[in-house]
C-alpha cells in the first residue's frame, strides 16, 4: 500500500475499509445497527475529516469520537 498523501487517499481508504466492515459477518450487524443505510454516506466523510485532521493538521473534525461511541454502545 502507498503511503496517505492527501485527503482523496484517505477517503478511499476509509470507504474501502468500511464496505468491508458493513459486509463482514461479525461486524457488519454491529455497525449498521448503530448507522442507518441512509447514514453511511455522511458517516463516511465525518470518519474522512477525522483521519485528515488527525493525520495531516488540516482542522476539518469537530467532535468527540470516544463520547460518541461510548454513549452509542451505552456503557
Amino acid at each position: 500500500m502507498n503511503d496517505l498523501k492527501n485527503r482523496n487517499d484517505i477517503s478511499i481508504l476509509v470507504h474501502n475499509f468500511y464496505s468491508k466492515v458493513r459486509e463482514d459477518l461479525l461486524l457488519g450487524p454491529i455497525f449498521n445497527a448503530h448507522i442507518a443505510e441512509n447514514d453511511w454516506p455522511k458517516h463516511l466523510i465525518k470518519l474522512t475529516d477525522f483521519w485528515e485532521t488527525n493525520l495531516f493538521g488540516i482542522a476539518k473534525f469537530n467532535g468527540n469520537p470516544s463520547k460518541n461511541i461510548l454513549r452509542s454502545i451505552k456503557i
